[in-house]
């Protein structure tokens, strides 16, 4: 038995083999007779649970352990297969085997049979476990059913079209849309045949859309199978198979005619209202509370500069177009009118396409629900631009007016008190100084009386300096203006300026290197510094920084328009910004007033600023004012910029002219005391004075006194005949004839707006006997020098 035992150890080591094979493969492999099993193999105890013995050791054998696990419901499988293995034939079935816990398990059976002499004689078993397809297939199916009763329950129509237009399914909704009976009667019907005759190519076009793999929303109108016309909606959609073909054309349609005969009538309603809208001049807004959402009128949008499919009004853009400045005021104007019923009318500026802000009015009434809940509200809205501008106009005229009539006036009173009171205190300051001559050369010891005369000397100049400042303020102070850079003034200040502040005050100067000349009289933009440095000191009782800038600047239209007393151009812009304790708007509004100052009584005139804008505006230049409560203070002086530089040479000083001189003056001035004093001055000098109450006894001293004359010093307001004609009347006999104007109050005899004429020689009451000398003495060697 030698070739028998061979074959069986070859046997079992092909089924070992075989074991090993199946044993990575998830199948169950079965071989044996048709009416045994004597081979089990595969995955039976990892798939399963049954040790593989177990089949083996059942009273039934492996056949019999099989039939008693399968499932009850598929036991009546067993005699099929039999009979399909009794014929010879090969066998395919599905059934279910109970597993060692209990598990249902489902196997696709491949069963061969192999024949000999046409009958049975061998059978393998393949058994693949598909019980996790089975558990796909079953929620699949389930799920199927689910979207099937959704799909019926649906109130909208859901069907689905072939690619060549016919009706392959459609729910119960869809068959009451077409008038259709049953499913079977609207199957195979063309969906094309359902569309009105005007609107089918446009449902044909989306039908080839879809089958491209594109979606697509469209309305038409439908005629139903016993003629009825409805409107309809529909979204189709392609309905795509795993490889990505498109199979059918996807819709969902919903029956929208009475939203048509809604919309048709609010078209006519419109149209009737856009008739109405487009015939006003105003423009109209309406805008849901609730949303944000707003609508503008085509006239609303042209009044912002815009064509009516240029700009949309989504949610919140009318804020968008508010002035930065009105936002608050137009928020709290609506929130009165929804929540306590005030009226809402308005007025406030919006920015047109071009960047230009203009001004309107806007009108509006909120819709409440039946609980008083407001929802919407609407209104109308109209440019005011022009009115505002007249209105602007009319009060900058007004103001203008009040201030011209109030400059007129403080500028008379001015011009009398300087012309009357500095006669006054040119008496007082040259007697005082002859009085404190006289006590010297007589080297009495009496100091009381200097002293007494020395405060009498401090008064008079406090007097002289507070007529200075409101000449400087109404304008009518002299000036003598030059070309200049700021920056050499700052740098001539530097020292003082540092002398001024307290040693807790940090200053900083920052100039620009390029920085444009300026005509302007240098000793009052050296007096504007030190006002606003002083000012500046005072803000900073607890120290902080002071900084001085110089910049070129232009001022356009946007700053022009917001600041009506600026023109646009080229400026110098100077600086003054310190950390102090700021101002609040009350007082930025009268900071530049006469008289008024924040100070304690006695601290301060209240001149300061005030020279400060007199002196600005004289100059022809721009005063801006920044300032917050605890945020510091910043002055912006803008001063027309000049293309010209500045002279490099000195002008000969009147403090370097002689004190003495032999030369013959003719005084001409209507107050006695000043002319006696004045008088009394020059021939202390060595100076020859003719001296003339009036212009014309002027003209008769000159005459009678047949000799040359070599100055005339005249008063510039006197009655009768004022200096001016005098001087030009005798420079007729004496040609070349130097003068030399004295005047606390020039009016306009020798200065037009405060500007000296060109080549006029002026001496500003109060004066004292050193300056009238040093002036006497410069005006004849300019004179000496021209010949």
């Amino acid at each position: 038995i030698t070739e028998r035992k061979q074959a069986e150890e070859a046997i079992q080591e092909k089924e070992k083999q075989l074991d090993n094979l199946l044993s990575n493969v998830g199948v169950i492999v079965l071989e044996g007779d048709p009416f045994n099993i004597y081979y089990v193999g595969g995955q039976v105890e990892r798939i399963l649970g049954y040790r593989k013995e177990l089949w083996f050791e059942d009273p039934d054998g492996p056949a019999g352990f099989w039939a008693k696990h399968l499932h009850p419901d598929d036991t009546d499988k067993i005699e099929t297969c039999h009979n399909a293995i009794a014929l010879g034939n090969d066998h395919v079935f599905e059934y279910r085997m109970i597993a060692d816990d209990g598990r249902e398990v489902w196997f696709y059976d491949t069963v061969t049979v192999e024949t000999e002499n046409g009958k049975p004689f061998k059978t393998r078993s393949v058994m693949v476990d598909i019980t996790d397809r089975k558990r796909v297939e079953e929620a699949l199916h389930a799920s199927e059913l689910r979207l099937r009763s959704i799909v019926e329950s649906e109130p909208e129509c859901v069907k689905t079209v072939a690619k060549d237009g016919t009706l392959m399914e459609m729910n119960a909704a869809g068959l009451a849309m077409i008038e259709a009976e049953s499913i079977e009667q609207a199957r195979g019907l063309s969906v094309f045949d359902l569309v009105v005759s005007e609107h089918r190519s446009a449902y044909q076009r989306l039908h080839e859309r879809v089958f491209a793999g594109e979606s697509g929303t469209l309305a038409f109108e439908m005629i139903g199978l016993k003629g009825s016309r409805r409107w309809m909606e529909t979204h189709a959609a392609p309905l795509q198979d795993p490889g990505g073909e498109v199979q059918a054309h996807l819709a969902v349609t919903r029956d929208i005619t009475d939203r048509k005969r809604v919309e048709e009538a609010l078209r006519r309603s419109e149209e009737r209202l856009d008739v109405a809208v487009r015939g006003t001049s105003d423009g109209l807004w309406d805008a849901e509370l609730d949303t944000g959402k707003e609508y503008w009128s085509p006239r609303f949008k042209e009044l912002l500069g815009y064509r009516e499919d240029e700009i949309e009004a989504t949610h919140d853009r009318f804020l968008s177009f508010l002035h930065p400045e009105d936002k608050t005021e137009v928020l709290e104007a609506i929130r009165l009118h929804l929540e306590e019923n005030q009226p809402y009318d308005h007025e406030f500026r919006m920015q047109t396409k071009c960047g230009e802000y203009r001004w309107f009015q806007s009108r509006g009434e909120a819709l409440r629900d039946e609980a008083g809940r407001p929802y919407r509200m609407a209104g109308s809205i109209r440019d005011i631009t022009e009115r505002k501008r007249a209105e602007e106009e009319r009060r900058e005229l007004e103001a203008q007016l009040r201030q011209s009539q109030k400059m007129e006036a403080i500028g008379q009173l001015a011009g009398g008190v300087a012309h009357d009171f500095n006669n006054l205190l040119t008496a007082i300051l040259g007697n005082v100084e002859l009085g404190m001559i006289s006590v010297r050369r007589e080297s009495r010891t009496d100091h009381s009386i200097v002293e007494s005369l020395e405060e009498i000397e401090k008064a008079a100049h406090r007097a002289s300096v507070l007529t200075r400042q409101l000449l400087a303020f109404s304008r009518r102070s002299v000036m003598q203006p030059e070309v200049l850079n700021l920056n050499h003034i700052l740098e001539g200040l530097d020292e003082m300026l540092r002398r001024l502040i307290t040693e807790d005050i940090a200053l900083e100067t920052v100039t620009d290197p390029q920085l444009k000349s300026v005509r302007a009289d240098a000793g009052q933009l050296e007096q504007v510094i030190v006002n606003l440095l002083v000012n500046a000191t005072h803000a900073m009782p607890k120290g902080g920084r002071l900084t001085l800038e110089t910049r070129n600047v232009t001022l356009d239209d946007s700053y022009t328009t917001s600041h009506a007393e600026a023109r646009h151009g080229p400026y110098v812009m100077l600086v003054v910004s310190d950390t102090g304790h700021g101002m609040d708007a009350a007082t930025q509004e009268r900071i530049f007033e006469p008289f008024f100052t924040t100070k304690p009584v006695g601290k301060g005139t209240g001149l300061g600023l005030a020279t400060v804008h007199g002196i600005v505006k004289q100059s022809g230049g721009h005063i801006a004012v920044y300032s917050e409560p605890g945020r510091g203070t910043t002055f912006k002086i803008y001063l027309p910029a000049i293309e010209a530089t500045p002279a490099d040479h000195a002008p000969i000083s009147d403090s370097d002219a002689p004190q003495q001189g032999d030369e013959t003056v003719l005084l001409c001035e209507d107050d006695r005391s000043v002319r006696e004093l004045t008088a009394e001055f020059l021939r202390t000098a060595g100076y020859t004075v003719i001296t003339a109450g009036n212009g014309r006894e002027g003209l008769e001293a000159a005459q009678a006194h047949g000799g040359s004359i070599d100055l005339l010093i005249t008063d510039v307001i006197m009655p009768g005949m004022n200096g001016r004609a005098l001087s030009e009347q005798l420079r007729v006999t004496l040609p070349g004839l130097p003068t030399l104007f004295i005047s606390g109050y020039t009016s306009d005899v020798i200065a037009h707006h405060g500007v000296l004429d060109e080549g006029v020689e002026f001496l500003e009451k109060p004066f004292t006997q050193k300056s009238l000398l040093a002036k006497v003495g410069a005006v004849l060697n300019r004179a000496r020098s021209e010949v």
